[in-house]
């Protein structure tokens, strides 16, 4: 530019000036944008924090995952760290870029298996807690719109929390890839349609870590987890590297909303504790001792009746108002299931019989009367 501007009539160079000023101020805008960009990734990445979860027989080991504020003390998280349960079983979290610690009051949605609803098989694994305390820093529901399922690859960022010197840190990853619909599972077995696949470098408790558009900043998804499959170089290819894939839960702000709306309505199709995934269905070595839900009547009435679904080497234990007890083990196959009715309010605990095992009894289409 400056070889052209010494060969420049003052024509010229009153057109190179304007040119100059054109750039500069194109430059100002782009370092505004980027600013703007930059305090908005602050913000959320302070929306985030650790989330710790205490399901186990022994009360002093935790269930870590990550999970994000969606306003108003609501936070959102993967179903399957709270193990399907709608209880907090003694939850705290841990706010990224503060010293905050907050305390769950109320799971008010929780689910950790894929379901069939009105037809269509869909990955339940979200959760929606309430916290006694929150910062100002929040995902914004303002979007609009539904999840994603239909074939496509969109630019994202993955928001991860690290925990250095005893601090919880919010922090993006690099721009990454989020591809949907349709995913196969390890076995090649076609997923759920709200499933999808990404490649974000996520940190070693992001399960329940939010997913976001790399341009737009909205919420696209929830990072469930990562599976190791084998890859063949060649369809002749006999000897398979591994390779890990990221799973998420495409989520919109509208199924978030809904949910919040509609709190004190769980959808009596979905389970209430148990869950399923080659994602995160591993077993603990720890025995599992949480309660999964007590349950009100409602209409007036004065009972609750459920169905309880066996799983193997867990169980379900039950109390009534009225001091009525049941354990439901069922036998050991898979699949039994059984309908109970008791007095309201119903308590109800779900404990696995052995280590290393994933408690997989459920409970599901609760009606009161």
């Amino acid at each position: 530019m400056r070889d052209v501007l010494r060969k420049a009539t003052l024509r010229n160079i009153l057109c190179a000036t304007a040119l100059f000023a054109t750039a500069e101020a194109s430059a100002a805008s782009r370092r505004r944008n980027a600013s703007d960009t930059s305090n908005q990734q602050a913000g959320v990445s302070s929306a985030v924090a650790i989330l710790d979860v205490y399901p186990f027989e022994e009360k002093n080991r935790a269930l870590r995952c990550t999970a994000f504020h969606l306003g108003d003390g609501y936070m959102a998280t993967s179903g399957h760290c709270f193990l399907g349960a709608l209880d907090c079983n003694g939850a705290k979290v841990r706010w990224a870029n503060s010293q905050m610690v907050s305390n769950c009051k109320k799971v008010v949605f929780s689910n950790a298996s894929e379901s069939l609803y009105r037809g269509n098989e869909i990955s339940t694994d979200l959760a929606i807690f309430l916290v006694d305390n929150a910062p100002q820093a929040k995902f914004s529901l303002t979007s609009g719109k539904e999840s994603i399922e239909q074939l496509a690859t969109q630019e994202v960022h993955g928001l991860n929390v690290q925990l250095r010197s005893g601090r919880v840190n919010g922090e993006f990853t690099n721009s990454c890839r989020l591809v949907t619909g349709p995913i196969t599972n390890i076995f090649g077995q076609p997923k759920t349609p709200d499933t999808a696949i990404h490649d974000c470098l996520m940190s070693e408790f992001s399960d329940g870590s939010p997913i976001i558009d790399a341009t737009t900043k909205a919420l696209l998804a929830i990072h469930q987890g990562s599976s190791v499959i084998p890859a063949f170089e060649s369809a002749s290819d006999s000897s398979a590297k591994l390779k890990s894939v990221n799973y998420a839960k495409t989520i919109s702000d509208l199924d978030l909303i809904r949910i919040i709306n509609s709190e004190n309505v769980h959808p009596n199709h979905l389970r209430i504790g148990g869950f399923s995934s080659e994602v995160f269905n591993t077993g603990f070595y720890e025995k599992i001792s949480m309660k999964i839900a007590t349950l009100e009547a409602r209409d007036n009435s004065e009972t609750i009746s459920f169905t309880a679904h066996n799983g193997i080497d867990s169980l379900i234990e039950v109390t009534g108002a009225d001091g009525g007890k049941m354990v439901f083990s069922g036998p050991r196959r898979a699949g039994f299931e059984q309908r109970f009715q008791f007095k309201a309010p119903v308590s109800i605990m779900l404990k696995s019989a052995h280590t290393g095992i994933a408690p997989s009894a459920w409970i599901e289409n609760i009606q009161s009367p």
